[in-house]
């Protein structure tokens, strides 16, 4: 009971979604809920009056920068059903943050015995440490950010960012980034994955001399030949490709422990990562829209028992480190990442067939 409205919230938001608590209850329409949040009227005159129609209503819970009775939220687009969890409200004076404020939500702990995604923290096993988040930010808010982010620029801008500030990530960011992860497709949706957040000192500088432990030991064997070539005169617009990979490598090798937050993988029984790593992508593509930078390395696979052992992952229940992503604010700016063009790496029908178009730049660039 929310003492403010006089009304059972967990009901509303429970019937709002199809869940009444009794058998055959019905949902409520997204006005009447709604309704309930904004300001309900209020027989007694107090109150704020309503903007269209100047009856009197309670004060809503929240600071609003129009109030609006329960008969006009209807009119004003509130029957779309922009719900909770929605970004943009569609009814007038009515600020975004009010469809992502704080709601009661049943969790699921790590003794549930429940089959999906559990989010850890610095130890296997150990649960998200928040049992109930905080206030939660519209999306894509982040560092006075208030707006949403075209998928496009998402899509085309998020690429390894590896030269990042020791910042810590606010709670909220983590959680968001998390939640997008564990909405990527999974196959025969058996979600045979779990993810761990790392943000401990001790445990990162650990991690930290065995990512230089394992790079080296990535550029004496995958890498030798490219990192022979680097080492020559050769002008090669591939060479000079790696030459740059290799500085930035270089950087993270040197600061891997000041990197605020590490997330691993981890899969069972996905031979070929065709679930995990859409998650993966999922958890990068959501820290961009955080302004989070990222970038993914698997090469801790060289000393895989030694980083189980730092985690504490059991290494006897079949589970993978499918790959570490180090985050972190950027040092340097966003861009779009260079590729080969479309028309040199693709097929139409037939191997070999050419694609039918040319692309010769980027569909999409920022706007100036």
């Amino acid at each position: 009971m929310d003492p403010a409205l006089g009304i059972d919230l967990v009901g509303f938001l429970d019937r709002a979604e199809g869940r009444g608590a009794d058998e055959g209850a019905g949902a409520v329409e997204p006005a009447e809920w709604i309704g309930a949040w904004v300001g309900v009227l209020d027989d007694s005159g107090q109150g704020e009056e309503c903007s269209v129609c100047s009856s009197k209503t309670r004060s809503p819970p929240t600071s609003m920068a129009t109030s609006v009775c329960t008969a006009h939220i209807a009119e004003s687009g509130a029957k779309r059903r922009s719900a909770v969890g929605s970004h943009s409200c569609t009814w007038s004076g009515v600020p975004a943050s009010i469809s992502r404020m704080p709601r009661p939500r049943r969790s699921r702990t790590a003794s549930s015995g429940g089959r999906g995604a559990l989010a850890m923290t610095e130890g296997y096993g150990t649960a998200l440490r928040s049992a109930e988040p905080p206030d939660v930010l519209p999306i894509g808010a982040s560092r006075g950010r208030l707006c949403g982010m075209d998928i496009r620029e998402a899509l085309y801008t998020t690429r390894a960012m590896r030269r990042v500030k020791p910042d810590p990530i606010p709670e909220d960011v983590q959680m968001r980034i998390l939640d997008a992860a564990i909405r990527a497709p999974s196959g025969g949706n058996n979600q045979n994955w779990r993810f761990m957040l790392v943000d401990d000192p001790a445990k990162r500088e650990q991690l930290g001399e065995l990512y230089k432990v394992c790079i080296d030991l990535l550029w004496a064997t995958i890498y030798k030949d490219k990192m022979d070539d680097a080492e020559s005169d050769s002008t090669d617009p591939e060479t000079v490709q790696m030459r740059k990979i290799i500085k930035s490598v270089g950087w993270a090798q040197d600061n891997f422990a000041s990197y605020p937050l590490l997330l691993f993988a981890f899969d069972r029984n996905d031979s070929s990562g065709g679930s995990i790593f859409p998650a993966i992508w999922s958890a990068m593509l959501a820290a961009r829209a955080e302004d989070v930078g990222s970038s993914l390395t698997s090469v801790l696979a060289f000393k895989n028992s030694e980083t189980f052992e730092i985690l504490g992952v059991p290494e006897d229940k079949g589970w993978k480190m499918a790959a570490c992503i180090p985050m972190g604010y950027p040092t340097g700016t966003w861009g779009v990442a260079k590729r080969d063009p479309v028309h040199e790496v693709a097929y139409r029908n037939t191997w070999g067939e050419d694609i039918g178009f040319v692309i010769d730049e980027p569909l999409w660039s920022p706007v100036d």
